[in-house]
């Protein structure tokens, strides 16, 4: 499939205000720490992945669900300056916007504590065809669970790939799974093996990722070696920078490649959003054969 400026990706999930508190060191159970920094940002996993898209060249449509309180205009004012496709968003009343916390030590790892009023979920009947024209492929958390399976099912319908990005187990997340083309998780997920509709990633962060679709054999790829800042974009670069590849027509290797050159570049910044990369950052990596 070859790359054009059209490519449109559509995503449902997770966006928030991420307030991220720096520290020397996280402390242990029962332990204190001073906070060196605090800075509030856009964030959630699907908001990066989507900006990621976009500063890679391609269009995203996103159904955004957010509160109509300051955070939630901040998100969405954000989110239109990255060039966001929002008119399928819905702001609802009396609902607060998504928030997440972030505790960074000085080493650039963090810890996530999130809280999402269920108010905020997609509700399947929201899923209509007119949708998916345009898309070139469909991105979800799994976390709206009756409106992902809707949507798997129309884009699937259209020969559409469904990409997985899921950190955590739902109750329907069975149900779900199979309808997932590209699953690509963390080392916690514990993904299931790839089926002959399956392509399954799993990513763990500086160790790299492994990649297996229909049953072939497993492709390792190593993470590039970069200074770290923060890791907390990382894995929303790695997910776009892997459905550009995708779109792309590229193989695994090739995508595991270019998607752990985009993570590595977003280490570089703090927040989710900072260090999303450009196309020709990304090639620029790729080509100056930076130790992986």
């Amino acid at each position: 499939m070859p790359y054009t400026e059209s490519m449109l990706v559509l995503g449902m999930g997770n966006a928030c205000l991420d307030t991220q508190l720096s520290l020397e060191r996280l402390p242990g159970p029962g332990g204190k720490a001073p906070v060196v920094e605090q800075r509030h940002m856009v964030g959630g996993q699907i908001a990066g992945a989507l900006v990621g898209c976009r500063r890679l060249g391609l269009e995203a449509r996103f159904l955004l669900r957010s509160g109509d309180d300051d955070p939630g205009q901040r998100l969405r004012d954000e989110l239109k300056a990255e060039g966001m496709g929002l008119a399928y968003s819905r702001v609802l009343a009396g609902v607060p916007t998504a928030s997440a916390w972030i505790l960074r030590d000085s080493s650039g790892e963090r810890i996530v504590l999130w809280s999402t009023d269920p108010r905020l979920a997609v509700r399947p009947d929201e899923i209509t065809p007119e949708l998916f024209d345009g898309v070139a492929a469909l991105l979800f958390d799994g976390r709206d669970g009756p409106a992902c399976l809707r949507a798997a099912r129309l884009a699937r319908a259209r020969n559409i790939p469904v990409i997985g990005d899921l950190d955590c187990h739902y109750p329907h997340t069975p149900e779900l799974l199979p309808w997932i083309d590209h699953l690509v998780v963390p080392e916690s997920f514990a993904p299931p093996p790839p089926s002959p509709r399956h392509v399954v990633v799993v990513t763990r962060g500086a160790q790299g990722a492994t990649g297996r679709e229909h049953g072939g054999a497993a492709v390792e790829s190593p993470a590039f070696a970069v200074p770290v800042t923060d890791t907390t974009g990382a894995g929303d670069a790695f997910h776009a920078g892997y459905i550009f590849a995708l779109l792309q027509g590229w193989n695994l290797a090739e995508r595991l490649r270019f998607a752990h050159a985009a993570a590595a570049l977003a280490c570089g910044a703090v927040g989710a959003l900072a260090g999303l990369p450009r196309r020709r950052q990304v090639e620029a990596l790729l080509a100056s054969g930076a130790a992986q």
